[in-house]
C-alpha cells in the first residue's frame, strides 16, 4: 500500500508513517504516479529492508544495569562491520564502538558515566538495525 499512488487516499500516507515508524528510517516515495521508474527503485529499497530486517541478527549487553564496565555479544547475521553508538537521555554522543566481524563480543568501559539511563543503536551500512538501553547503577 506504502508504494501506491497517494491519490488513490489517505491509507497510502498512513501506511508510509507506519513503515517509517517500524524500520526506524525515513523512506522517500516518488509521488509521480505514472512514472514506474521511480516505484521500481522503491520497491528495490524496501527489498533490501526487508532482507536486513530477516537476516539474523542479536545483541546482548550484559551486565545490565552495570557500573559502566559491560561487554556486548554480538552477532552482525551475513554482515562483517557495525557500529555502535552510545549516546545518553539528553542525545549527546558518548562513545562509538566499532564492531568488527560477524560474531563477537567487545568489552565497554564507561566507568566514568554517572547513574542514569543509558541508549545505545546499531548502525549496519547506515541502517539502525537495532536499539536498547542501559542503566548505569554505582
Amino acid at each position: 500500500m506504502a508504494n501506491e499512488c497517494e491519490v488513490k487516499g489517505w491509507y497510502v500516507a498512513q501506511s508510509r508513517g507506519i513503515l517509517n515508524v517500524v524500520n526506524g528510517i525515513l523512506i522517500n516515495y516518488a509521488d509521480n504516479c505514472e512514472d514506474t521508474k521511480a516505484n521500481d527503485e522503491i520497491v528495490n529499497e524496501e527489498e533490501k529492508l526487508t532482507s536486513i530486517i530477516e537476516s539474523k541478527r542479536s545483541f546482548n549487553v550484559f551486565p545490565n544495569p552495570n557500573n559502566g564496565n559491560m561487554t556486548m555479544n554480538y552477532d552482525l547475521g551475513k554482515d562483517s562491520d557495525a557500529n555502535m553508538i552510545l549516546y545518553d537521555v539528553t542525545g549527546k554522543l558518548i562513545n562509538t564502538y566499532n564492531l568488527q566481524n560477524t560474531i563477537g563480543a567487545i568489552e565497554i568501559n564507561e566507568a566514568q558515566l554517572h547513574n542514569g539511563i543509558y541508549f545505545y543503536y546499531i548502525l549496519i551500512n547506515g541502517v539502525r538495525v537495532n536499539s536498547n538501553k542501559i542503566v548505569i547503577i554505582k
